[in-house]
């Protein structure tokens, strides 16, 4: 039937593709891709099963007006959450984010249930329903002729349905604002019961998005609209708590830092300071559009981004307010008004700031190292489940037969996880044999005999003497020279 559906799909000049395999632990981004493949070729699908294997029974499943309203009514629902699990499992989101993303989602979900409300659902918030529901009410998706839908409420002993009741459009809708309640409900139980009051703390204080958006406002008469007293004070008691933990950490005392509780406002306002002059002041041309994406004007749904080069040194920020976003994101946007008259939305991008804290001196230097050792200490402590995950899959490569100790495994997965990829194993492997053979005074490394003895004079004398096969293999470059 792949064959015949690919044939119908190139014949009726539409997308065909094909569902995924689900992921073994049932993340619901695999789940989603695959009814997202299925919405797209339901019309290669739906003639493929009329001109190949019209089974009645089989018919109602899959060109049943119930079917086709529940799939695109589930994408259209589920979408906000697949959004927050792919976001809060990339490597560089903190966890803290979370106190920011489950209220988004949240919001989003209850829009939709309002929606289901209307003749036709808004596009920004149901963009499959928009499109659809009045021609699935019609019976009609796209060319393809739908059949109405029925509830089997009862089966006989063969699996044969005996008894069902018809299953209409309102009936669909009804459904969909029930499951939209359910998960909201469950999110918000999970966010109650799960959610580590650390991350909270840490959000009010470290999340750069919520400082930025603390600098909005607008200029009046050429000055900042920023109160310093009022910025000052924002995340400021959580900060010190930050502080006072990192500054009684062994290897910090060690270090014998300025740095305790009484220093912490002094260590936060020279962040705060930076970040005023990313927006406002000096750092703008610098910095800003390092950390914020302007979005095209001309993008239908809000994801188009572009780059901005060459702006004039004169032109400063004249507005900087939060904006409503076109399509669903947990990203902050920004309204943008600068001084030569030019308007804009920009995406805030927060791992390029959190990356620049790492690897971009003027950035860092700046700020300064206390704040970059408080922060570091924190966002290593609420990191996302995907390093763990990573980690766990290097674990089950270091089973061999026989079983191991978990120790050993943990060593192995330590070693294996601290050695270079393959790619970068020959100029790795030439370091280590360095090491082996020559030592290293500044490290303290002896150097070693090499057990391998030849006689020079003696190879160059018979190497002529060598077979062409011999020479060829000897003279055939390495196909893998980690392993030798």
């Amino acid at each position: 039937m792949h064959s015949v559906a690919r044939a119908t799909a190139k014949d009726l000049s539409l997308p065909f593709r094909v569902t995924n395999a689900y992921a073994h632990q049932h993340f619901m981004s695999s789940s989603y891709l695959s009814l997202k493949n299925l919405q797209e070729s339901l019309e290669v699908y739906i003639e493929t099963f009329k001109d190949h294997d019209n089974r009645e029974d089989f018919g109602y499943k899959l060109c049943g007006q119930d079917f086709v309203l529940d799939l695109i009514g589930i994408l259209d629902l589920l979408w906000p959450l697949v959004v927050l699990m792919l976001q809060s499992q990339a490597n560089w989101c903190p966890g803290w984010k979370l106190c920011r993303y489950v209220p988004l989602v949240k919001a989003e979900m209850k829009k939709f249930i309002g929606e289901l409300r209307k003749d036709v659902p808004d596009a920004a918030i149901c963009p499959r329903l928009h499109k659809r529901i009045s021609e699935i009410k019609r019976l009609r998706y796209g060319n393809s002729e739908l059949v109405l839908g029925w509830f089997v409420t009862e089966e006989g002993e063969d699996g044969m349905p005996v008894d069902w009741e018809a299953r209409e459009p309102d009936d669909c809708l009804s459904d969909l604002r029930d499951l939209a309640e359910d998960i909201i409900g469950e999110l918000q139980q999970r966010f109650e019961n799960s959610y580590a009051e650390l991350n909270k703390t840490l959000h009010k204080c470290l999340d750069f998005g919520n400082l930025f958006t603390a600098l909005c406002g607008t200029r009046v008469d050429g000055k900042i609209p920023v109160d310093n007293r009022i910025f000052s004070e924002h995340g400021a008691a959580e900060f010190r708590r930050c502080v006072t933990f990192v500054s009684q950490m062994p290897h910090v005392r060690k270090q014998n830092m300025e740095l305790g509780g009484e220093l912490s406002a002094m260590v936060f306002w020279r962040l705060k300071k930076v970040l005023i002059e990313v927006v406002w002041g000096k750092m703008f041309h610098s910095h800003f559009w390092n950390f914020f994406k302007k979005i095209s004007s001309t993008s239908p749904d809000g994801t188009d981004i572009l780059e901005i080069h060459n702006l004039p040194q004169e032109v400063v920020v004249e507005e900087f307010e939060v904006s409503v976003p076109k399509k669903f994101t947990l990203s902050e946007v920004f309204h943008l008004e600068l001084s030569n008259g030019e308007t804009m939305e920009v995406l805030f991008q927060e791992e390029n700031v959190i990356t620049a804290l790492y690897c971009d001196s003027s950035f860092y230097s700046v700020i300064g190292p206390k704040f970059c050792l408080v922060f570091d200490i924190m966002y290593a402590k609420t990191g996302t489940e995907a390093v763990a995950e990573s980690f766990y899959r290097v674990i089950e490569k270091q089973e061999m037969d026989g079983g191991q100790s978990h120790e050993v495994l943990v060593n192995r997965s330590k070693v294996d996880w601290s050695l270079p990829p393959v790619i970068q194993c020959e100029p790795a492997l030439t370091e280590m044999a360095r090491l082996y053979i020559d030592g290293d005074k500044a490290r303290g490394l002896k150097r070693h005999h090499v057990p391998v003895y030849k006689d020079k004079r003696s190879w160059r004398k018979s190497e002529d003497d060598l077979s062409k096969v011999v020479r060829r293999i000897v003279n055939v470059p390495v196909k893998f020279p980690f392993l030798l």
